[in-house]
């Protein structure tokens, strides 16, 4: 299947449309995503390493964070 959208990682078929709904479903941190909603560090974790920022980035979009919250 084509990937429409972003990839979070070239490894996995995730992409940042996938984080955006999470968030809309209300997952606050980037580890509810990361490891609840994609499971990446159980299938991967040197990848789920390497997609955080992506992850953190498209989060911090989304919910208007900061950069001081973006750190933390």
């Amino acid at each position: 299947w084509p990937v429409v959208g972003q990839q979070i990682h070239s490894e996995f078929p995730y992409i940042d449309a996938e984080v955006r709904y999470a968030v809309k479903e209300y997952a606050a941190t980037a580890v509810d995503i990361i490891a609840r909603r994609l499971r990446l560090p159980f299938l991967n974790a040197q990848v789920a390493e390497e997609s955080l920022p992506a992850i953190i980035d498209i989060m911090a979009e989304e919910l208007k964070w900061s950069k001081a919250e973006k750190k933390v």
